[in-house]
């Protein structure tokens, strides 16, 4: 409710506020004044009225003009890195035999064998290097004879600070790498994506004792807790991203009926910032927007030629970066004037995100703290028509103070209005239960706020000027004291019944002036004198 019209409704309180001051105690009888008693002296402008829902979705659109818009936002969240490419635990077990068929009583033997190890099975991605966050390598040696063996071993494609990875293990011992801040270049082998290699060599010791045939040693690694900083490879096609979001359009928030506005130029955007290093399109499964009120359902036309969106992505150079992509609806491709007239409450977007849709081989990139984030703005500018809209809220009302004999108030509204908009306004009162006991203005149809003078361009050249008197009778008065809540109705319409279109600019104001007069009697003082 509108602070002048709480304040209208309000009236009696100011006056037994007034009426109680010390320099009245002297008197020792009932006075039957006439007061005139100013209650409200403002200027508004359109950031006032709009501010209990809008205000943080004002923005003025066009800097010269100061016409105004409303912006509502959603956002969209695609998936995580890790839904994209995920490291399993891995293990592997190499055998190094001797070159000689028996093992000496003592003595020394080497032999050295290079080995592949697969990171991931082909045809999910295929991965040419990670730099890992954090994980383990955890390897260790065993042998089928007694004596003692060490292995030196390398593995070629994982390094760090440009040094290559090299240990030396000895027999029946087990040994941890940390892997944070290693990388390890999968495309070394013949098949180029996927595997590493490592380099063995195996030196064992004989001891005394009967020969062993067929020695050979045994070297096992296990690749644990693998997480990634970055990741290069070929990521094939999947799906990023399949998600719904609903805004909320506040102006249409509180709406008692279904009404009409007709924007001018109203457009639909959406924004995606990619830190993804691949391509994503993204196809709309539904745009829509909802009326709550009827139940009705509008869905977003769109050009062919706008059916899809490609977003953009940085490349390796700059991995970490994020690009920002869009696509605008607006009357030239698609149907959105037709979606935001009827008033609907709720705007319903539903996208799929495809990654490599055009399924070629790919060079794709993935740090860990990527994301891919569509943000989805609906910009209704505040230039159109406005014809039966609507609005309704419900407010909590007391009234404690004890009034001795009030005869009649007379509530006088001054208004200038700079806006260009009609306003038919009611405030009723009810009881607990809500049930309408008394209202305040004489009936809805009749125009409380009264439209600016516009010009051919749609703007506000004279302010308009209206007095309106309300008489509330001492038969009345309980109604006000007794009610339990408010309810105001109000409509709004631009100039001849919302045939004219009109535009909202950030200099319009509207001065309000409410006064009383009240005609009654006010006790002074008591019979004691006290």
């Amino acid at each position: 409710m509108s602070k002048a019209l709480k304040i209208t409704t309000f009236c009696s309180v100011f006056l037994l506020l007034l009426f109680s001051c010390e320099k009245f105690d002297s008197l020792k009888e009932n006075w039957r004044p006439s007061l005139a008693v100013p209650l409200l002296y403002t200027t508004v402008d359109v950031y006032d009225i709009l501010a209990k829902a809008n205000r943080n979705d004002l923005v003025i659109i066009n800097e010269n003009t100061g016409l105004l818009a409303l912006s509502y936002k959603g956002v969209l969240v695609s998936s995580s890195p890790s839904d994209i490419v995920q490291l399993p635990n891995q293990s592997g077990t190499f055998v190094v035999n001797s070159p000689l068929p028996l093992m000496p009583i003592s003595g020394s033997i080497s032999q050295s064998v290079s080995q592949t190890q697969t990171l991931l099975p082909s045809g999910i991605v295929e991965l040419s290097k990670i730099i890992f966050r954090s994980g383990k390598l955890i390897y260790s040696l065993g042998s089928s004879f007694g004596g003692s063996g060490s292995v030196d071993f390398s593995i070629v494609s994982l390094s760090k600070d440009g040094s290559v990875f090299q240990r030396t293990i000895n027999l029946n011992t087990l040994d941890t790498l940390d892997l944070a801040g290693f990388e390890l270049d999968l495309s070394k082998t013949s098949l180029g994506f996927n595997e590493f290699l490592m380099n063995i060599t195996a030196t064992i010791t004989g001891s005394a004792g009967d020969p062993i045939p067929s020695p050979m040693a045994t070297f096992s690694i296990d690749l644990k807790d693998l997480d990634y900083e970055e990741v290069y490879g070929d990521f094939k096609t999947q799906t990023v991203t399949a998600d719904e979001d609903s805004i909320l359009i506040k102006l249409f928030g509180k709406l008692k009926d279904v009404g009409q506005i007709s924007f001018e130029g109203p457009s639909i955007h959406l924004y995606a910032t990619n830190s993804f290093g691949f391509p994503v399109r993204i196809s709309f499964d539904d745009l829509y927007t909802y009326n709550t009120i009827s139940g009705d359902t509008f869905k977003l036309g769109i050009d062919p030629n706008s059916s899809t969106f490609d977003i953009d992505y940085p490349p390796a150079s700059r991995i970490g970066d994020s690009t920002l992509s869009s696509i605008t609806f607006n009357r030239s491709n698609s149907t959105v004037e037709e979606i935001v007239s009827p008033t609907p409450k709720w705007l319903i977007s539903k996208v799929t995100g495809i990654m490599n849709a055009d399924g070629v081989p790919a060079e794709n990139h993935l740090h860990r703290d990527a994301k891919l984030q569509i943000e989805t703005e609906l910009e209704l500018p505040l230039s159109g028509k406005v014809f039966n809209y609507g609005f309704r809220d419900t407010s909590e009302y007391s009234f404690s103070e004890s009034i001795d004999e009030i005869d009649s108030i007379l509530v006088r509204a001054n208004i200038i209005n700079g806006f260009p908009i009609d306003a038919q306004v009611q405030v009723y009162l009810t009881d607990e239960n809500y049930k309408i006991t008394d209202s305040i203005f004489p009936g809805i149809n009749e125009n409380l706020i009264a439209s600016g003078k516009i010009n051919s361009k749609g703007r506000v050249s004279e302010p308009a000027k209206k007095v309106t008197d309300v008489k509330i009778q001492k038969d009345r008065v309980p109604n006000i004291t007794n009610a339990s809540y408010l309810i105001t109705d109000m409509r709004f319409q631009t100039s001849q019944k919302g045939d004219v279109s009109v535009k909202i600019f950030d200099d319009y104001e509207i001065s309000l002036k409410i006064g009383l007069k009240v005609d009654g009697k006010v006790p002074l003082g008591d019979s004691e004198g006290n």
